[in-house]
């Protein structure tokens, strides 16, 4: 997103080269993406929202499994 993180494309070693020294060369950038992540991780990750994302996950492959043996017959 650009805002947590420098971003570069995957498998461009210089693309990877610039976004680091770019990082280390503003430390106010680097404070920033570093303050943003620590927001985002303390918002996305709490023991309640990774509970909720794992029971929808569950709740797709135990749907799945029973359309699966549903169609076995």
């Amino acid at each position: 997103d650009g805002d947590t993180a420098a971003l570069f494309a995957v498998g461009d070693g210089g693309s990877l080269a610039e976004a680091v020294q770019g990082l280390y060369s503003d430390p106010a950038l680097c404070r920033q993406c570093g303050e943003a992540g620590k927001r985002k991780a303390l918002a996305d990750y709490t023991r309640e929202a990774i509970y909720e994302r794992l029971m929808a996950a569950y709740s797709v492959a135990a749907s799945a499994r029973s359309a699966a043996l549903a169609a076995r017959g």
